[in-house]
């Protein structure tokens, strides 16, 4: 990004630079049909880097701040229906057991792909197996109970990650058996899987729960 930019400036220093040079890498990447949260996310590496020597007096402006229009562009996830939902149970054998238990995971409790990479053991109470899982911030902590519709695939007990391995990876193989099974539709993704977690759980937790007030 710091070469993109000196690039297109004509290697303006930052202490002269204005927004109009920050726009500049806004206007190359909007050319490449890149979406607004996109590019967002690769200028902020140059707004931190800026902040910080703002911070430490090295700067006194930031041409990166507030440069990245706000556009709902962002591209629509469609659920899948239920023909997508036979369609994918009768190939399910394509793929290695570890992702089968991850594809049934994530339809059947609606949990982001990454969080079920965070299970790394499970508790109990009442007769109720369950996991933690959104520990990235305190809102999203919450314990999930095991759905009745995935139990006779889990192991006896989850001691250890359930799930090894690097969350993209997995993206991008289940999608890929997504595609290969017929679902061509570009709107419909692993992250559709979180539409469809409205499963029933075969067992109920009591309201009261060790993890603020969310529920589980």
């Amino acid at each position: 990004m710091w070469a993109l930019y000196k690039q297109l400036t004509n290697d303006t220093p930052l202490k002269d630079a204005s927004r109009d040079d920050g726009r500049k890498l806004v206007a190359y990447y909007e050319k490449q049909g890149r979406k607004s949260a996109t590019i967002q996310k690769k200028i902020g590496w140059l707004n931190a880097a800026v902040n910080l020597a703002i911070d430490e007096a090295k700067l006194k402006f930031n041409p990166f701040s507030s440069i990245v229009p706000e556009r709902d562009d962002k591209q629509r996830r469609l659920p899948l229906n239920e023909t997508d939902i036979r369609n994918v149970k009768r190939n399910l054998d394509r793929l290695d057991e570890g992702d089968q238990l991850l594809f049934r995971v994530l339809a059947a409790t609606g949990m982001r792909l990454s969080e079920a990479f965070e299970i790394d053991g499970e508790m109990k109470e009442r007769g109720c197996r369950y996991i933690i899982v959104g520990r990235k911030t305190s809102q999203s902590l919450r314990r999930v109970p095991l759905p009745a519709a995935v139990l006779p695939f889990f192991p006896r007990k989850v001691e250890g990650r359930l799930f090894p391995g690097d969350p993209r990876a997995a993206s991008k193989r289940l999608n890929r058996f997504l595609n290969n099974v017929g679902i061509g539709d570009r709107r419909k993704v692993v992250h559709s899987l979180r539409h469809r977690g409205r499963t029933v759980c075969g067992c109920r937790l009591p309201r009261r729960l060790p993890l603020g007030n969310s529920r589980p």
